[in-house]
């Protein structure tokens, strides 16, 4: 084997050096052809191979076609395609002493037979892709790939599926591509270096600084790629992007954040694609370019709705620096209040304290901040503020976190369906919906919940990202939940698909761990759940957190009974600790949750009764669908003769044709029904619950 490298290839002979015989006299060509003739001696099938030949240098070139030419061994050597070769070695193919194969780069499916073979397991489609892409195909840096994201433990392997959702490079791996970089087109270049320092860029900020087709061709150069999701170019990926950043310092950092600002202010940056991406440029750049504090104030507005409180945080800071005023502090009042810190320093105004009361209500609706002081706080604002939207948005949050951590209140939840009505297709509105649909579809009253949210949104799709994410969440488990899975999905399309962010990945995932669970898929349901966990970390919207972790522990168990979880699947002790007093709401859906891992892992006596203890709760606090859920599972496990009378009654209070067949199955259940038990299948089914369906075909 000669081995080659660039410092070889200034040395005459330099990479057959280490095979050729000393000391012998004669030519470099002689003490070659005396070398081969020992390794035939000794190997009849000896071949002499050469890794890039390209970096041959001329006389181990000419060697090598003596070598071929006359037959001296049989010769296979790799080559690069866009690298200058020898002479020499062109003239191999040229001159018929060899055959030229072209070898592609590999595809996706081999990649994944590569990751495969060398991981001990497949990977999951998007770490395939994300190799492939990063390797651009090619064996050998894929190969470094995996081992640099391995050693830096990025491999994670669940369900015997490994994933990676970031990538790590090794040495050989940063030369390679800081090459590429060096050899980029200028153009191409130019249009990296502004996707590097910019993050994700609309497209037409970037049309308006790229010369010509440079844009185009950049992205067909894989220096650049335009995301699924929003539209917004971003490198083509993350360690050509490193690479870049390597040549950049910081005069040219600067330089091309002012360009990109320049050029989104010469198209209107109160665009809404515009505003966040903007304001991080402006505090990227707060010490060098004057700020817009109308424009920090958005970007910090939108990314709380968001819940990305600590950047919001810093684009509130940067607001009130540049200028914002009393819109800004106010603003960085609620968002310090959302994070459970202390509210800036100044004189309390009337607008300051309700922004204060607003915020001590949201932290602790998501789990950031404690109840004691909310409801009082919020009292004593609504107390000063004249009859308006801002009262009535004060009064909404006092009745939500009224019904959130008291009984059921049937004078709450009217006043809150009241102030939906009277606020219809205001932020007010949508805020007030909120508690009351998710109160409405725990009864089972899904046509109501439904309509209420209509109502709540005036016919328009809210312009508050949260809202819209929420609402079009509630619509798609209300329709879900209701037997309607086709609707469900549609909508789920329609308000979440394609958004980005975490709020719009968590209200997505969550209906998607219903589906994957009632359709049988726990491993999908694992991947769901734990992606949720991941984007919320310690933030419990609207019990989310909590109900997540239940989720996750109910399908790695039953990903375990059927042999498809792995040693990394533990879901935690967190799925089994005390709810948080905020999550009470999904107390119901939670606790149903555990039953059914309770009867997965065997513990069935256990299951049942804690089932029946669960729909009395469930019962008693109005959670009709919850309670129906639950006297089902306990029929399921062990049918009793008074059980479908109480099922038909729950049914009855419903809304859903789910409900309906719930009930009518536990008549079957406890009758010992055949044709009854093959009526619920069918039905189970046709509803999109699949896995019901196979247990009561079954």
């Amino acid at each position: 084997r000669a081995v080659t490298s660039e410092t070889s290839q200034r040395l005459p002979m330099g990479a057959l050096a280490g095979i050729l015989p000393t000391p012998f006299a004669g030519s470099a060509v002689e003490r070659l052809v005396a070398a081969i003739d020992v390794v035939r001696r000794e190997r009849r099938d000896a071949v002499l191979v050469i890794d890039d030949a390209h970096l041959l240098d001329d006389e181990s070139a000419a060697a090598v076609h003596h070598v071929a030419a006359g037959g001296l061994l049989p010769v296979l050597a790799s080559v690069r395609s866009e690298a200058p070769w020898p002479d020499a070695v062109r003239r191999l193919w040229r001159d018929g002493l060899a055959e030229a194969v072209d070898v592609p780069p590999l595809d996706a499916a081999e990649c994944g037979d590569v990751l495969a073979r060398t991981l001990g397991g497949p990977a999951d489609a998007g770490t395939v892709e994300r190799f492939r892409h990063a390797s651009e195909g090619n064996p050998l840096l894929l190969h470094e790939l995996v081992a640099a994201t391995r050693a830096a433990r990025l491999l994670r392997r669940t369900n015997g599926i490994w994933t990676a959702e970031v990538l790590a490079g090794g040495a050989t791996t940063r030369d390679l591509l800081d090459a590429r970089v060096a050899r980029l087109d200028p153009e191409l270049r130019a249009v990296a270096e502004l996707v590097v320092v910019g993050g994700a860029v609309p497209p037409r900020v970037l049309a308006t600084l790229a010369p010509g087709d440079a844009l185009e061709r950049a992205a067909d150069a894989g220096v650049v790629r335009v995301r699924d999701s929003d539209g917004l170019v971003e490198a083509g990926h993350q360690l050509l992007a490193d690479a870049v950043r390597r040549t950049l310092d910081t005069d040219a950092t600067v330089d091309r954040l002012g360009r990109l600002v320049a050029a989104a202010a010469d198209d209107g940056p109160d665009a809404a694609d515009l505003i966040v991406p903007v304001a991080l440029w402006m505090l990227a750049l707060e010490d060098r370019h004057a700020a817009d504090p109308a424009l920090l104030w958005a970007a910090a507005d939108r990314t709380m709705d968001r819940l990305r409180l600590e950047l919001a945080e810093q684009l509130a800071e940067a607001a009130l620096r540049a200028g914002g005023g009393d819109a800004a502090h106010e603003l960085l009042v609620r968002i310090r209040a959302n994070q459970g810190k202390p509210v800036p320093d100044g004189a309390p105004t009337a607008s300051e304290r309700r922004q204060r009361a607003q915020g001590m209500a949201e932290a602790f609706l998501i789990g950031l901040g404690p109840v004691d002081g909310v409801r009082a706080a919020l009292a004593a604002s609504a107390a000063e503020l004249p009859d308006g939207p801002e009262r009535a948005h004060v009064e909404a949050l006092d009745l939500h976190v009224a019904l959130t951590v008291g009984p059921r209140s049937d004078a709450a939840l009217e006043r809150m369906m009241a102030l939906v009505h009277a606020h219809a297709g205001t932020t007010v509105g949508c805020v007030a919906a909120m508690r009351p649909a998710e109160v409405l579809g725990d009864a089972g009253r899904f046509d109501d919940a439904l309509a209420l949210v209509e109502v709540a949104e005036g016919g328009t799709v809210p312009a508050n990202e949260f809202h819209r994410y929420r609402l079009g969440h509630l619509r798609a488990l209300a329709l879900l939940r209701a037997g309607r899975p086709t609707e469900a999905r549609a909508v789920l399309a329609q308000r979440l698909g394609g958004s980005d962010g975490p709020t719009a990945e968590v209200h997505r995932a969550v209906v998607d761990v219903e589906i994957a669970l009632a359709a049988g898929r726990p491993a999908v349901a694992v991947r769901e759940a734990r992606r949720i966990l991941a984007v919320l970390g310690p933030i419990d919207a609207a019990g989310l957190r909590t109900w997540s972790l239940a989720a996750l522990a109910l399908a790695t168990t039953w990903a375990a009974v059927g042999g498809a979880a792995g040693p990394d699947d533990a879901a935690g002790a967190d799925a089994d600790a005390p709810l948080p007093l905020q999550a009470r709401p999904m107390a119901a859906a939670s606790d149903l949750l555990r039953c059914e891992r309770l009867a997965l892992e065997g513990h069935l006596g256990d299951a049942h009764r804690d089932a029946l203890a669960a729909a009395e709760r469930a019962e008693q606090d109005g959670q009709w669908f919850w309670a129906l859920r639950a006297l089902h599972l306990a029929a399921r496990l062990r049918p009793a003769s008074w059980m479908p009378e109480r099922a038909a009654a729950l049914a009855a209070r419903g809304q859903s044709e789910w409900g309906r067949l719930l009930g009518d199955h536990v008549g079957a259940l406890a009758a010992g029904d055949g044709a009854g038990l093959e009526k619920a299948a069918a039905g189970f089914e046709h509803v999109g619950q699949d896995a019901l369906a196979l247990e009561a075909w079954t």
